[in-house]
């Protein structure tokens, strides 16, 4: 499965990427939601993992420019906010497929990889 990974701070998008290859996925990353946008007009991931808080433009921001173009690319959210019901069901209605809290176990984030798919609430 091919992979993007979009979180600004580098030791986590770097243990991500390396817990993903260890599944055998095919991984690409991007430090910035800007960064992110611009990798998806040459690659084709089969799925997105972005965390929620960065500088610039927000994890949600970006699900809500990738669902513009790509309505049906499965996104996950990684976050280590306590989110409250509310949050869940505003996040997942712009386009999560699934959220991750942080710290997750690799179980956790294989699982919302592998069921990001047809994951509908997370």
């Amino acid at each position: 499965m091919r992979i993007l990974v979009v979180d600004d701070t580098e030791e986590v998008r770097v243990v991500v990427e390396e817990l993903l290859i260890c599944y055998g996925h095919e991984v690409r990353s991007a430090s910035s939601g800007k960064e992110a946008l611009a990798l998806l007009e040459s690659y084709a991931p089969d799925i997105v993992i972005t965390n929620r808080r960065m500088p610039e433009m927000s994890g949600e921001e970006l699900i809500r420019h990738i669902k513009e173009s790509k309505p049906h690319l499965p996104i996950v959210l990684m976050t280590g906010d306590d989110l409250s019901p509310t949050e869940r069901r505003v996040i997942t209605g712009a386009g999560a497929s699934a959220i991750v809290i942080k710290p997750f176990s690799i179980e956790e984030l294989a699982k919302a990889v592998l069921h990001g798919r047809t994951w509908e609430n997370a």
